[in-house]
């Protein structure tokens, strides 16, 4: 894979990590709204388990794109330092 390759996949990884970043944005503010509304009594704890569950899935989707983003970003810098390498000697 080029190096324009490589450098392309880690925007589209990029673009994607952000993409759950603004979901779990928007999910951490649902969580707060509904921790005012429980101080208020207006909702039962058990309305928090399923956003919750839906943030810590989330998490983890954004962890396993944060390390696909790592891997890429370590390969395009063992291939500029290949390169490099190469123009040196």
């Amino acid at each position: 894979m080029s190096l324009k390759d490589t450098f392309t996949k880690l925007k589209k990884k990029g673009e994607e990590y952000f993409v759950l970043d603004k979901e779990k944005i928007k999910l951490e503010s649902e969580i707060k709204n509904l921790k005012t509304k429980y101080k208020s009594k207006s909702v039962g704890r058990d309305a928090f388990s399923v956003e919750n569950k839906k943030l810590v899935s989330l998490m983890k989707k954004m962890d396993k794109k944060r390390k696909d983003i790592e891997n890429i970003s370590q390969k395009i810098g063992r291939e500029i330092e290949g390169e490099l390498a190469d123009v040196i000697s």
